[in-house]
This record gives structure tokens, sequence and C-alpha cells, in this order.
């Protein structure tokens, strides 16, 4: 939104939206999908690619996710209308991806060029994350996130970056990085007073 783009978050769990709304969607034409990916729900969630490339040949369908720290080319061989994997952190690669830059350009992601599977090198882990703009939870039916004991609406906040542990079922270090980087006290204030202000979340 900062750039200047039209953005629209969708948590289809959440809402109890199904396929069929999906592809009404699509008749907005957008340029860019970017799904949110995990490893257990992979093959139903890149479905949305296969949905999204037979409304709009043309878009630009990106996937996110730990699973393609490890696993990118092989997602990319086996999902044919997936056009762009991103690796690790996906800020600045999506913003990147938004402002049209040449995809050789942009570190951290693997995509197709001329019938190849590509690989750039991985984006180094950001040290400063204040430069990033808050989540835009105006574009979220936040009622939607509730506490389960007490029904009242609830959000997360991350405040920091990256682990040092070195735990054999985690990916927090690879997506992450082993050094952890936080978030300014100010920063993260500001945050849990919108989400009061704005929101209405205690």
């Amino acid at each position: 939104e900062n750039e200047g783009f039209e953005c629209v978050i969708r948590d289809y769990p959440a809402e109890n939206m199904a396929w069929q709304d999906f592809r009404k969607e699509l008749d907005n034409n957008f340029n860019i999908l970017i799904i949110s990916v995990t490893t257990p729900t992979l093959y139903v969630d890149l479905l949305a690619c296969d949905m999204a490339k037979e409304a709009n040949p043309d878009i630009l369908t990106v996937a996110k996710g730990a699973h393609f720290a490890a696993e990118d080319k092989e997602a990319m061989e086996r999902f044919r209308n997936l056009d762009i994997v991103i690796r690790g952190e996906y800020e600045l690669a999506i913003q990147e991806l938004g402002r049209n830059k040449p995809l050789e350009g942009i570190l951290g992601i693997t995509y197709r060029s001329n019938g190849t599977i590509k690989r750039n090198p991985d984006r180094p882990f950001l040290e400063n994350l204040d430069i990033l703009p808050l989540p835009a939870r105006h574009l979220l039916d936040n009622r939607l996130y509730v506490r389960p004991d007490t029904g009242e609406m609830m959000t997360s906040i991350q405040t920091n970056k990256g682990c040092p542990a070195r735990c054999c079922y985690c990916l927090v270090r690879t997506v992450s990085g082993s050094k952890v980087i936080a978030r300014s006290p100010e920063n993260i204030a500001s945050e849990m007073e919108i989400c009061k202000e704005q929101f209405g979340i205690k």
C-alpha cells in the first residue's frame, strides 16, 4: 500500500470461504497472487495457482513459506502454474515484485525463465525490522480472531526474528537466521496502541 498498490488479503479458512469464492475474486483481474503455504497443506494451497492461471494466464503466481527454504526447485518442477517461490524473508521481495523489478535482480527467489528454473542468491536477513510497515490489519476482519476462552478479539505481534537454538524440527534458523533481531520498544508499542485504539483489540 505504501507503494501505491491496491492490496487485498484473504484468510479463506477464517472467513469460512470456499474455492468458488476464490474463483469469483479472480474476476477482479489481479496482477499478482501471493499464497502463504505450509508443508502439510502444500498440494491443496497450490491449487490456487491452477485456478488463477485458468482465469488469467498473465497473472504472476507467487508462493512463500518455510517449505521453500528447502524444497524450492522441487515445488517449481511439480507445480507448473507456480511462477515464483520466495525463500526466507519475503517482505522486500514482494515489494520488488510489485515494482516490476527484473526477476534476476530479486534476491531470495526461485523462478521460471525461458523454460528453466533459476535460483537467485539468498537475501540477507533484515537487520532493522523497524523499516517494515506495521501489519495491514485494516484489510482483515479482525472479529474473526478471538480467544477461545473468552471470545474476545485477539491478535499476535511479532517482536523479533531469528533464533540461536538448534532444534532439529524447526526451520526458524533457515527462514529467519540464527541471530535474534528485535524491533525497537517504540515500534512495538505503536503497534499495540493501534491494535487497541483503531481495532479495539485489548
